[in-house]
């Protein structure tokens, strides 16, 4: 082709469910005459991918599930079982004290 079209395409409503904690991503794979694949930028909108081409050529649709990467949060209350483990361990010795003084 002489100029770039935006090609669009509906996603497949009959897609296996995305697993929680996962996000999907779309992809555009062109496949020349000769077997070369390439990956083209693809474009989500609601119900549809776009994407750019300069030829006519062979195009998948495929996606990819990808596990969410944001950082959980690892405090998971650490200071409050130090504390506790402290005032166990003071609690204990505390009691030792009071023991030896009767």
């Amino acid at each position: 082709l002489k100029d770039t079209i935006t090609i669009s395409v509906d996603i497949p409503k009959d897609l296996p469910k995305v697993p929680e904690g996962f996000t999907r991503i779309f992809k555009i794979f062109r496949v020349h005459e000769g077997g070369d694949a390439e990956e083209l930028l693809a474009n989500v909108n609601g119900d549809k991918v776009s994407f750019d081409s300069d030829s006519f050529s062979t195009y998948a649709l495929v996606y990819e599930d990808v596990l969410n990467s944001s950082n959980p949060d690892t405090s998971d209350s650490i200071i409050l079982y130090i504390l506790i483990f402290g005032l166990s361990i003071g609690a204990f010795v505390l009691g030792k004290q009071f023991k030896k003084v009767k």
